[in-house]
């Protein structure tokens, strides 16, 4: 079924309007709603923004869904890089045996003993490694969160982190 998609005005019924409200309460998304009943998604919102139903996240039910979804501040994706056991372990470095296939991160105080640098393997195009790239670096268009998507079987993590099964 669903929504056809032509240009004809369809109109709530009374009895539509209630079982909108119904699924609406029940924590059916919009296009879910749509189908159920007929009518496209966006005329679902609109009806259910005129009858002032409860707002809530587009794309979201709140009887659950397939996929949890949070997000993570930046500390927290230094810590699970440094969990990591795949993440290369620091590899102090004296500035004379600099290279560029060091990362330059200092480490300490420069005017006291047991000043290093990181010295892990460098992303391609950075001086750091990706420690330290997501440490202290941030894009224009970057925001202090990652999202991670949730499912029984795998857990994935977008930006410098690595993926695990």
């Amino acid at each position: 079924m669903g929504y056809n998609g032509k240009d004809e005005q369809m109109s709530w019924t009374a009895g539509k309007t209630v079982r909108l409200k119904h699924l609406w309460k029940a924590g059916y998304t919009a296009a879910e709603i749509g189908e159920k009943l007929n009518y496209s998604r966006n005329a679902v919102i609109g009806r259910a923004h005129r009858l002032n139903l409860d707002a809530r996240r587009s794309g979201r039910s709140s009887k659950g869904t397939k996929h949890s979804i949070k997000t993570i501040g930046r500390k927290e994706q230094a810590r699970m890089l440094l969990l990591d056991n795949n993440f290369e372990p620091e590899n102090p470095t004296q500035l004379e045996e600099l290279t560029e296939h060091h990362c330059r991160w200092p480490v300490g105080d420069p005017g006291k003993k047991g000043f290093y640098f990181c010295g892990r393997t460098p992303v391609k195009g950075f001086s750091y490694c990706r420690l330290h790239v997501l440490i202290g670096f941030r894009s224009r268009n970057e925001h202090d969160t990652v999202i991670i998507k949730e499912d029984a079987r795998q857990k994935k993590i977008k930006g410098l982190l690595p993926t695990t099964p």
